[in-house]
């Protein structure tokens, strides 16, 4: 019965204005992902894609979320909202839900997520749900990007580790396969974010403590006895498959451009349109924005060997100035934009404040 509710409140957030800003995650998404019958669950989690999170704007989007499609007969209801698990690594609010369907009353908690990274970016899930008439799809985690965070909680919390359920989700993950060079990235990016070491030595004897640690395995062998669907999968067999993971991971040193001779210099383009926002708007230079670059050039070297930029209007005619003095060409790539500003591209100040007071 859980699942089906937990299905239903994905559909509405996908019949949502605030779609593109729940990214699923966590053991509902393992669920789906690697089939009903080797995980359970009793809670959503998602990881919330913005920078800020207020517990009002929070609170507005869950209940406008639980208003929809009230033709289904399933009433949800938001009874609160708290700050996420203290022990967690990363910060956000733990939403209460109570759901009614005739005479099924039912309470679950959502942890919504803020500050971890997905690599390389959320992508779409789509559901199929003998619950549901209809297919729908949510942004998701990358499976590399939930086999570095579970790899990394293993790592950082060590022998003082009490979570079970990630050895078994490993090996779940290492088993159900995952692209080596997107799960690198991930793993850097998790471990740094995070603040944890991956130095090959350190990792290495860290998971050879974990595995030889007589608590980890009671904690774990007792997992298994008490869920049906871990039985057959032994403490064993959880840590080969982790140092399996471990010798996917591509430990190198890192490099340093000065070791080979390189140097990199950054431009930042001249004075833009200041009565518009920036982001992705196509902002022009203004006069004193052309006469910073044109004085700008006349300092830098001519021997570049290559030479790039943003294609946005700003840093293309800053492009274009440097480039006819120096006598070279830039390559223009959108990967140097700025960040994307959305519906804010090319408003002005003041159309800003009208529409968005």
């Amino acid at each position: 019965m859980g699942s089906f509710f937990f299905d239903e409140f994905l559909h509405r957030i996908s019949l949502s204005d605030y779609k593109d800003k729940y990214v699923f995650k966590g053991g509902f998404y393992l669920q789906k992902v690697l089939g009903v019958s080797t995980r359970s669950t009793m809670d959503l989690d998602f990881k919330y894609s913005c920078v800020e999170m207020s517990d009002k704007i929070l609170l507005k989007e869950i209940n406008e979320i639980c208003g929809l499609n009230q033709t289904s007969n399933i009433v949800f209801s938001c009874l609160g909202i708290e700050d996420i698990s203290a022990e967690m690594k990363y910060s956000g609010k733990t939403v209460r839900i109570e759901v009614h369907f005739f005479n099924v009353r039912k309470r679950f908690s959502i942890d919504v997520a803020i500050g971890d990274m997905v690599t390389p970016e959320p992508g779409y899930f789509e559901f199929e749900t003998p619950f549901l008439m209809e297919r729908f799809t949510v942004l998701s985690y990358s499976i590399e990007t939930i086999i570095a965070e579970k790899f990394e909680t293993l790592v950082s919390r060590g022998v003082n580790n009490s979570r079970s359920k990630d050895l078994f989700d490993l090996y779940l993950l290492e088993h159900h396969g995952y692209d080596k060079a997107l799960l690198n990235s991930a793993m850097i990016n998790t471990f740094f974010h995070r603040g944890t070491s991956l130095d090959k030595s350190y990792v290495e004897d860290l998971l050879h403590r974990v595995f030889a640690f007589f608590r980890i395995r009671e904690l774990y062998e007792n997992y298994s006895r008490k869920n049906k669907f871990a039985s057959g999968v032994t403490f064993e067999m959880c840590q080969e498959s982790i140092f399996r993971i471990f010798s996917d991971i591509d430990y190198q040193k890192p490099i340093s451009v000065g070791d080979y001779g390189v140097e990199l210099h950054l431009v930042r383009h001249g004075q833009d349109d200041r009565d518009k926002l920036g982001g992705w708007s196509d902002n022009h230079l203004t006069e004193f924005g052309v006469e910073q670059v044109q004085q700008l050039s006349k300092q830098l070297d001519t021997d570049y060997d290559m030479l790039v930029a943003s294609d946005l209007a700003r840093a293309r005619e800053s492009a274009s100035i440097i480039g006819s003095v120096l006598g070279k060409e830039f390559i223009y790539d959108e990967a140097f934009h700025e960040t994307n500003n959305g519906d804010l591209r090319n408003l002005t100040v003041s159309e800003f404040r009208e529409r968005y007071p």
